[in-house]
């Protein structure tokens, strides 16, 4: 099962490790400079860092095949591609 998790905030980062420590981590998307980026970095689990939504930022998370994506506290509406 590949999990794609959408955060930015500190408050993102408790749900971020609870999903990596018991499911894993196919990616991260935030901001960037945020605390989830942060997480992501310290525990190697690949990042895509963008400010919007856009066609560009989307083709990236395709490339991770995710099968779920978990939202907490990430600020943006997911566009229907997703």
């Amino acid at each position: 099962m590949k999990i794609v998790f959408f955060g930015n905030t500190r408050y993102s980062v408790i749900v971020a490790k609870a999903l990596f420590q018991t499911f894993g981590l196919a990616g991260i998307v935030t901001i960037p400079d945020s605390p989830v980026k942060t997480f992501a970095l310290e525990n190697k689990v690949p990042v895509v860092e963008s400010r919007t939504l856009n066609n560009e930022t989307i083709k990236k998370i395709a490339v991770l095949r995710p099968d779920f994506l978990v939202v907490c506290d990430y600020g943006l509406f997911l566009p229907d591609q997703l």
